[in-house]
């Protein structure tokens, strides 16, 4: 929605091996005025690369997000 601003914490968590490079990235967001939108809503990003042999890699980024008002929840399992 144009207009609307939020604001929370985030957390950032991350891992560099010579096969694998992982990590997280996790926020809480809060709606800053009241408005016709409230905004609870907690987020994240999962990553992870296996390296392979020949330049190859398995990876995927996929974002989860949970509203703290509607109850929903949304973990989608990703790979690529």
């Amino acid at each position: 929605m144009e207009g609307q601003w939020a604001f929370g914490p985030e957390f950032a968590l991350g891992v560099v091996k010579q096969k694998f490079i992982g990590g997280a990235l996790l926020s809480q967001k809060w709606d800053v005025e009241s408005g016709p939108c409230k905004t609870n809503i907690f987020s994240g990003q999962y990553f992870y690369a296996i390296l392979l042999k020949g330049g190859n890699v398995i990876g995927a980024g996929p974002t989860l997000s949970y509203n703290w008002d509607t109850k929903e929840f949304t973990f989608p399992i990703g790979t690529g």
